[in-house]
C-alpha cells in the first residue's frame, strides 16, 4: 500500500482499498458525484479507446483496465495502460495521451475526471521492448544527457541497427543527427563512440 501514500498523502492512504475489477455489489455502495461506479468506469474506459481509434493507433497494442479504490464511501479510480506491442514513439507519447484521455473524460464528467487520479503505464514481457537492461553509467553523463536533448530521436529503436557516417562527418568525428539503434546494447555502444569520438575532437584544442 506504500504507492498509495504518492497519490493521496500517507493519512488517506491507510484508509485506502484497492477492489477487485469485478466487486460490482462493493461498488455499488461507493460514490460518485453524478453517477455510478460502474457509469464512471464505463466512461473512462471509453475515453481511453476514443483516444486510441482517434488517433490511428492500433487497438491490439494497448490493454486498458480501470482499478477502483475506496476512501470511506468514495470512489477513485486509476487507468492501468499495459503496452502489448513495444513502439518507442508511443511511450514518447505517454503524456501526451494520458492529457487527452483526461480531456475527454473532464468533457464529460468533471466529477469523474477528478475521482481519476492517476494513469499507470506497464509493458507486457512480450511486448518485444529492445531496452532490457539499464545502460552504463555513462549515459548520465551531461555531455551523453546534452545529445539526447539535442538529437531527440537519438535512442529510437528500429529493426536493424545502423549507423551511417558520411566521408564528412568521419573525418570530423561527428555522428548524423539520427542513430538507429535495436537494442539497449547497440544503443550503449554508440553512446561510447559519440564521447569518445567528442574527447578525441577536443584533445588537440587543449593542447
Amino acid at each position: 500500500m506504500a504507492w498509495l501514500s504518492g497519490l493521496f498523502g500517507k493519512k488517506n492512504a491507510q484508509a485506502m482499498e484497492l477492489l477487485p475489477s469485478g466487486e460490482v455489489d462493493v461498488e455499488d455502495a461507493l460514490a460518485v458525484p453524478g453517477s455510478t461506479v460502474a457509469e464512471a468506469r464505463d466512461l473512462i474506459n471509453r475515453a481511453a479507446y476514443e483516444t486510441l481509434q482517434l488517433n490511428g493507433i492500433p487497438k491490439e497494442w494497448i490493454k486498458f483496465e480501470i482499478l477502483t479504490l475506496s476512501d470511506a464511501a468514495k470512489a477513485y479510480f486509476q487507468l492501468q495502460v499495459t503496452i502489448r506491442h513495444w513502439d518507442a514513439y508511443l511511450l514518447l507519447h505517454s503524456w501526451a495521451f494520458e492529457q487527452t484521455v483526461m480531456g475527454r473524460v473532464r468533457e464529460r464528467s468533471l466529477p469523474i475526471s477528478r475521482a481519476l487520479r492517476a494513469v499507470l503505464w506497464r509493458i507486457a514481457a512480450d511486448a518485444g521492448c529492445p531496452y532490457d537492461r539499464m545502460p552504463p553509467s555513462v549515459a548520465w553523463t551531461p555531455d551523453a544527457i546534452a545529445q539526447r536533448e539535442k538529437n531527440g530521436d537519438l535512442f529510437k529503436a528500429k529493426p536493424r541497427a545502423e549507423v551511417v557516417k558520411t566521408e564528412d562527418q568521419a573525418d570530423e568525428g561527428d555522428f548524423p543527427a539520427t542513430l538507429q539503434v535495436a537494442s539497449s546494447a547497440e544503443a550503449d555502444a554508440v553512446l561510447q563512440q559519440i564521447i569518445a569520438a567528442r574527447q578525441a575532437k577536443q584533445s588537440p584544442s587543449q593542447n
